[in-house]
């Protein structure tokens, strides 16, 4: 049976960790290493590594700030057949390992992608569709997120790496967008990617608090999601659907009277138009 490289980026949170360490340690599919790369200062993750690395396998690095630049400092060191992402904030359900370890018995699938939920089942991130579909780079943008991906080694590697200009801590205005960057990088080369529903990660959904911080955010995202727009060269039809996906919203938001929606809407939109704009 294959065993598992899980490469955990982390910054800022420390009880969201446990919770993720204390899901491995309730894992039924035990074949598996952890990556932590920490980006504290501080040491609240180092405490957690030595506790539970008497449970399981933990490889503890560090590395400079940058989800992108973590991902790419831990791949350097897997020893896993498959590769997966978790988030610090996600945790995962006990048979989620042995579930995919057996998907991949199936040569023909070289990434297997599944949906997020909240502690209660219920969707989260977005909303996610109800039956097993293969990926295309029209519905990638709906069927996969990185913390509920799972790859095969030779897949990593053969695209190489994350692009350290996007996603959250790059040293830019694209703060989003890194996995799927990397996934059509994947599907350019070859490699196949399916949706199942079978694949759930835990992930709190955001509290949409609509203030100056979270309207940052959505512009840093919005930007994200633009460059990779136009690093891939997508369609005009496709880039104006994207445009006009969040003008949809402050045009509802705004016609129901909650305009601080509508204006995190108009972050959103501002983001992704600049991200198509703007080049390094």
């Amino acid at each position: 049976m294959p065993k598992f490289s899980l490469i955990l980026a982390t910054i800022g949170r420390d009880q969201e960790v446990q919770r993720f360490l204390e899901s491995l340690q309730a894992q039924e599919y035990r074949d598996f290493e952890l990556i932590v790369v920490d980006q504290n200062k501080d040491d609240r993750v180092i405490r957690l590594v030595e506790r539970f690395s008497r449970e399981f396998p933990i490889r503890y690095l560090t590395s400079s700030p940058g989800l992108s630049r973590a991902r790419n400092c831990g791949l350097k060191y897997i020893k896993g057949e498959l590769v997966a992402f978790p988030d610090d904030d996600c945790w995962y359900p006990p048979d989620l390992l042995k579930i995919v370890a057996g998907l991949f018995e199936d040569d023909s699938i070289d990434i297997w992608s599944g949906q997020s939920c909240d502690a209660d089942g219920r969707h989260s991130q977005r909303r996610w569709p109800s039956s097993a579909t293969y990926a295309n780079r029209i519905n990638v943008w709906s069927v996969a997120i990185s913390y509920t991906v799972f790859m095969r080694r030779e897949c990593a590697r053969s695209v190489g790496s994350f692009d350290e200009t996007l996603g959250v801590g790059a040293d830019t205005i694209w703060q989003s967008g890194e996995e799927t960057d990397f996934l059509l990088r994947a599907m350019v080369r070859g490699f196949r990617l399916q949706y199942v529903p079978a694949i759930r990660v835990y992930h709190p959904e955001k509290t949409m608090v609509f203030d100056s911080t979270t309207n940052e955010r959505a512009r840093g995202y919005g930007a994200g999601l633009g460059r990779v727009l136009q690093k891939h060269r997508y369609p005009m039809w496709f880039i104006l659907y994207m445009l006009l996906r969040p003008l949809g919203g402050i045009v509802f938001s705004g016609l129901t009277f909650r305009f601080r929606k509508a204006y995190y809407h108009y972050c959103v939109l501002c983001g992704r138009r600049r991200g198509l704009q703007v080049q390094r």
